[in-house]
């Protein structure tokens, strides 16, 4: 498809059509990406700090760090129950036996 069209050339059907062809692949790729379900579940601080038996303050130092990845939703930061899985995973395989 061409940088620039005439959209005066094409029906209101095919625009559509041409949108939904160029962005399927988009959609796809990103709803592979974000988790649904129990995945997608996303859990407080203080939850985070029970799962992971640490204090606010430690849990703090790894979302600083990027250990464990926080998302802010308006004031509060949250935490999706996939992520907190992939760091236990993590520090099990740091761990030494």
């Amino acid at each position: 498809m061409p940088d620039k069209i005439i959209l005066s050339q094409f029906s209101k059907e095919e625009i559509a059509e041409e949108i939904i062809k160029q962005l399927m692949p988009l959609l796809q790729s990103q709803s592979a990406a974000h988790p649904t379900g129990e995945d997608a579940k996303f859990l407080s601080r203080a939850d985070v700090c029970e799962m992971l038996c640490m204090s606010r303050t430690k849990l703090w130092d790894l979302t600083r760090k990027g250990e464990i990845q926080g998302r802010r939703i308006g004031r509060s930061v949250r935490y999706l129950y996939q992520d907190v899985i992939t760091y236990i995973e993590k520090s099990k395989m740091r761990s030494p036996k």
